[in-house]
Order: structure tokens, then C-alpha cells, then sequence
């Protein structure tokens, strides 16, 4: 079976999925997947949070993937189940946009070059695990205190354990005047989601 093939199955695959809420169906729509997320990330204090606190996460789980210890070693770095993860997360985002997710891979694989020298650390697993959940407090935080409005977790689990370092770091290259024509698009849709959200709200209470 071609790469080729196997890509257009599991694009076929992802665009009958079923969408959770408000999520995209695909898991390929870039423009619409950044579009639900800018809906619930809109707030610059909120954002911030998650620009700290993403990063975080990831590496925190790294380092307890990475404790469990190599099954290989290349050119003298240690493989282990956080390089694969890293690889798969930071390919996947490749995919979905060329310059962002070279990026990005870079990112998944200083973060899991990093955490596995940390693992080695007689209180690793420890750190780890503080730093982890109190990452996931600052994201709450960020949500609840500053957004006004909880987490796309409860709407799409896919955006907040997958796609979220991406978003991070396109929020970042879009402050930063990278492709400014998709900014205004999203950050366009997002007023408009968030302008039916209160809407929805109000009509609720």
C-alpha cells in the first residue's frame, strides 16, 4: 500500500467523522480547526497562559514517557515512547501547515530530547507530575478568570490533546505578521462565534 493511498484513506476517513459541537469534522481543516480554537482563546491574558502552559504539559508528559526508559538509541540520543509521540504530533502538524509545523516538530523534539535528559533525574517523575497538573490549573485559570468561558476540552478533547501546541505557536507567528490574510479570516469567524456564543448564553439565563 503507497503513502499516497494511505493518506487519501484516512483523509476520506476523517472527513465523515462526526463533529463534536462546534468542532471541524476534519481533522485536516486547518482554517476551521484554528477558527474554533481562537473562539475559546481570544482573550491575550488567556493566550499567554497557554503559551506558558502548553508547552509544559507536553514536556512534563515527555518526561514520564521517557522514564520508562529507550528502547533504542540514534546518534547517540536516547528513543524512546516521548520521540514517537514527538514525531507523530510534530509530522501531523507538518501536514496541516509547512511552515508552522516544521516549527513545531522542532519544538516536540527539543521537548523530548530535554525531558528524557531530566527523566534521568532521581526526582523526576515528582517535578514532573507538579509541574504537569499545575500547568492544567494555569490553563483553567486562564479560561475561567480572564476568557470567561470554559475550555474547548469540553467540546473537543482532539483540539486540547492535540492540536494545541500548534495553535500556540501559530498565535505567536500571527502576532508576528504570518499569514495575515488567514489571521483576519480567523480571527473574523472567532468575533462571530463568540458574538452567537453570548447570544446562546443569554438566551439561556
Amino acid at each position: 500500500v503507497s503513502t499516497q493511498s494511505t493518506w487519501g484513506f484516512l483523509h476520506k476517513v476523517t472527513l465523515i467523522m462526526p463533529a463534536t459541537k462546534k468542532a471541524p469534522a476534519s481533522i485536516w481543516d486547518l482554517e476551521g480547526q484554528i477558527g474554533f480554537y481562537a473562539a475559546y482563546h481570544n482573550n491575550t491574558l488567556n493566550i499567554i497562559c497557554h503559551v506558558i502552559g502548553v508547552p509544559l504539559i507536553v514536556w512534563s508528559l515527555y518526561v514520564w514517557l521517557a522514564s520508562i526508559g529507550d528502547f533504542a538509541h540514534v546518534a547517540g540520543f536516547g528513543v524512546n515512547l516521548s520521540t514517537l509521540i514527538a514525531l507523530s504530533y510534530g509530522l501531523y502538524f507538518v501536514a496541516l501547515e509547512k511552515v508552522a509545523g516544521t516549527i513545531a516538530l522542532v519544538e516536540m523534539l527539543f521537548l523530548s530530547v530535554t525531558a528524557t535528559a531530566f527523566a534521568q533525574h532521581e526526582d523526576a517523575i515528582f517535578t514532573a507530575t507538579i509541574v504537569h497538573f499545575s500547568s492544567w490549573v494555569l490553563q483553567f485559570f486562564g479560561h475561567f478568570v480572564f476568557e470567561g468561558r470554559a475550555p474547548a476540552l469540553f467540546d473537543s478533547a482532539f483540539q486540547s490533546f492535540v492540536l494545541a501546541p500548534l495553535f500556540v505557536l501559530i498565535e505567536l507567528l500571527f502576532a508576528l505578521g504570518y499569514r495575515s490574510d488567514l489571521a483576519k479570516t480567523v480571527n473574523a469567524n472567532a468575533k462571530r462565534d463568540i458574538a452567537a456564543w453570548k447570544a446562546t448564553k443569554g438566551k439561556a439565563q
